[in-house]
């Protein structure tokens, strides 16, 4: 579900103009987004396609969510990899 707001910063986001309000309701978007209802495991015919695309969607939540919790001083740190 999503309401016009989001879309609006999504698109400022897009083209590098979101304002830090902005940018912050497209992360609280996207979270939202890969979150369900609590629901992982979904029994019957289809429910192995299910519960994949229902952890899928946790996993892209959660991640999103731990990455913003790290510790940049420590991430600093850790010599990058860039190609």
């Amino acid at each position: 579900e999503y309401r016009p707001a989001d879309i609006v910063a999504l698109q400022a986001l897009n083209r590098g103009e979101a304002d830090p309000a902005q940018q912050k309701q497209v992360i609280d978007f996207v979270i939202r987004l890969s979150r369900n209802d609590g629901a992982l495991y979904f029994p019957g015919e289809t429910g192995r396609r299910d519960t994949d695309y229902a952890l899928g969607r946790l996993f892209v939540g959660e991640t999103i969510v731990s990455l913003l919790g790290i510790n940049l001083s420590k991430l600093r740190s850790v010599p990058s990899e860039q190609p």
